[in-house]
């Protein structure tokens, strides 16, 4: 297999390409001139010389007439279970079966949790076991059994790759062709639109708001009503976590930005709920068996799907809110025991992040050991990104040069498509189960080209936040629209697009409803989102009690990525990595608390001087309740809507009753000086 070329693509890429005319076309794909990145060819050729040397120990003994047993034993070591071939015998036959049984329950650890020892384990003692097994001079037709098996094997393979990679040229061919005819928005798709706070949050949208608020309120060490299934994967507390951190956050920066109180508590409360135990325990059992080290550190190395959601829950927070507190040294604790602490920060997780980015050769680094996601490195990057913008990082650019070369280079496959987890010591792709893949089903609406969809489609949201133009070239190419078409006309359910729940593992229907109501309300496709939400509304089993709302249907883990969607706006998440609240939110007055839950906020802006609320009532037939507000000028008049007027006392702060029963409009604006 031949070294891909360094100049496939870019750093930067070719971002664009000007007409006479000065018509901006689509950023186009890389050419594909090898079927592999260069690290990821690198990789492969050292897992092959690996194995080649593997076959050659395991075949010596035949080659050299050694013992019946080391003859089995070695054929063994060339493919597990291959040495009870050598064995002999119907019970040995019995006995490579189930050895290939073991090593599909061993590879199923591997893949869950980056457990290598399992695998190695059973291949060994597979090996030890057809040795032990053998009697009398064994069969002499066994290792030319293994040796033709073995060549078929390879030689599949690599016209599998052959033919995958002739497709995928022809693929980067068509869709470059149709990029040329395409004019681009001359500035852009993303973040060209005034920073505006959105439309209220609807009764049903606070009723929902309420369940990841109670969810964020639990004492530290408590998970009631979180999935509880295993720690390793999907549905591990850190996911559904950050997920509902992220909801929270999206819904104070795009509806209620001029409101802290319980909003700003919510997210400080999750970003600490991360540092318990229970969630990030399971990194000392990961780091011992995917990488053979006995370091409970759950930041220092690897192990992005810990310290790069918190670094992005961090800088949602820090953005939304103003407040530096995690930046202090050393604030955030992980108790081990007794006697072992490791203390973390902003600044320290920010460190440890891109230090990891840095010393990848493939421009993205593992979650479980060796385990490659780019799904959890587009996290990861964002956080680094939004860092960036509040506090400056010095390689901040080299990093994102890499991930882009990663995102278009390193992680594409011979055929073009985008690849999901690739295991980073063998340089070899790893497939996610399929029910969990929706593009089993996309592929009914868009044929041939649902990769470009779902593969890193699926949370182009998240990716528009670093790589924009990659984001606007799906989008211009259309594949989204069809599905959104599809869909919005009839012609296809959205639980035929996927039906399995990622945060769960279970069949409920769940699929791609939440990731594709991010895309919708990011892409501002207002049609596609309601057709997202009226599906959800008759097929997730919406479901309220005493205020609180939530889809039965959907794990805690997916309910948080979709109401990272549905709390939303055109160019939320863009907006929120890169450009962070309006200078009038950050100066203008706030409210700074409401008791919750009497009081729910629907919407909190100001435009500098004067602070609009939209409140609703929480508590079966309202009440009166005291609001503190802050950031008011020292000293000066407010007016408030109902004709009276407030005084903020020398810190700027004051106090206001408000008596609720329905939806009520508050306005304080600022009439002078008192006196």
């Amino acid at each position: 297999m031949a070294m891909q070329g360094e100049d496939q693509c870019s750093p930067q890429g070719d971002q664009r390409t000007e007409t006479a005319t000065d018509v901006r076309r689509p950023l186009p794909y890389p050419p594909l001139r090898t079927p592999y990145g260069p690290a990821t060819t690198d990789r492969l050729r050292r897992t092959l010389l690996v194995l080649g040397l593997l076959w050659l120990i395991g075949f010596l003994p035949n080659f050299l007439g050694l013992s019946p047993e080391l003859k089995s034993f070695g054929l063994g070591l060339t493919f597990p279970g291959a040495g009870f071939l050598h064995a002999g015998g119907m019970i040995n036959i019995g006995l490579l079966i189930l050895s290939w049984l073991l090593f599909g329950l061993a590879f199923i650890l591997y893949f869950g949790s980056g457990n290598h020892l399992a695998p190695l384990l059973v291949w060994l003692g597979s090996a030890v076991t057809a040795a032990w097994r053998t009697e009398g001079t064994g069969n002499p037709w066994a290792p030319w059994i293994v040796a033709v098996g073995l060549s078929v094997i390879l030689i599949s393979a690599w016209l599998k790759v052959r033919r995958a990679f002739a497709e995928g040229q022809k693929f980067v061919e068509r869709s470059n062709a149709k990029l040329r005819t395409i004019a681009a928005p001359a500035g852009g798709m993303f973040g060209n639109a005034p920073l505006a706070v959105g439309e209220e949050l609807s009764r049903e949208d606070l009723a929902f708001q309420r369940w990841f608020l109670d969810k964020a309120f639990l004492p530290l060490e408590s998970f009631e009503g979180f999935t509880q299934l295993d720690q390793f994967q999907f549905a591990a507390y850190r996911y559904q976590i950050s997920f509902i951190q992220f909801a929270l956050a999206m819904a104070q920066y795009t509806r209620t930005p001029a409101f802290h109180g319980y909003a700003s508590e919510a997210q400080r409360r999750l970003i600490e709920k991360m540092t318990a135990r229970p969630v990030w325990s399971y990194w000392a059992y990961e780091n011992f068996w995917g990488n053979f080290r006995l370091d409970a550190d759950p930041i220092k190395r690897d192990n992005i799907m810990l310290s790069g959601y918190m670094l992005l829950m961090m800088g949602l927070y820090e953005s939304t809110t103003g407040d530096g507190r995690f930046n202090t040294e050393g604030c955030l604790q992980f108790n081990w025991n007794d006697k072992t602490t490791f203390p973390y920060d902003n600044i320290r997780i920010a460190g440890a992040v891109g230090r990891n980015f840095e010393a990848s050769k493939f421009g993205m680094f593992p979650c479980e050991p060796s385990l490659l996601f780019p799904i959890c490195n587009i996290i990861a990057v964002n956080g680094l990104k939004i860092y960036d913008r509040l506090h400056g990082y010095p390689t901040m650019e080299s990093i994102l040069d890499r991930y882009r070369h990663a995102t278009e280079v390193e992680f594409v496959g011979p055929d073009a498509r985008p690849v999901g987890l690739r295991v980073e010591r063998l340089g070899i792709d790893l497939k996610i189960p399929f029910p969990m893949d929706g593009r089993v089903g996309a592929a009914r609406v868009l044929g041939g080209s649902s990769q470009r969809v779902l593969g890193p489609g699926s949370f182009a949201p998240l990716v528009c936040g670093v790589l924009p133009d990659i984001v606007e070239r799906e989008l211009l190419l259309g594949n989204l629209s069809r599905i959104s078409s599809a869909v919005t006309s009839g012609n296809i359910r959205m639980a035929d697009l996927g039906r399995y729940d990622v945060g769960n593992y279970r069949n409920t229907g769940a699929g791609v409803h939440p990731w594709m109501m991010i895309a919708a309300k990011e892409y501002g496709d207002d049609a596609f989102f309601d057709a997202i939400a009226k599906s959800a509304d008759e097929n997730l089993d919406p479901v309220e009690e005493n205020g609180v709302r939530h889809y039965r249907a959907l794990s805690v883990l997916s309910m948080g990525q979709m109401f990272m969607g549905r709390f939303s706006r055109k160019d939320g998440f863009y907006d929120l990595v890169n450009r962070g609240n309006h200078e009038n939110w950050n100066k203008g007055p706030i409210l700074a608390e409401a008791p919750y839950p009497g009081v729910l906020v629907a919407r909190a802006v100001s435009d500098g001087e004067n602070l609009e609320l939209v409140l609703r009532p929480g508590e079966a037939g309202g009440g009166t309740y005291v609001l503190e507000l802050a950031r008011l000028r020292p000293g000066a008049r407010y007016l408030t809507s109902d004709g009276n007027s407030i005084i903020a006392d020398a810190e700027g702060h004051a106090c206001l009753n408000v008596t609720l029963r329905d939806r009520l409009e508050c306005d304080i604006r600022l009439a002078g000086a008192a006196g």
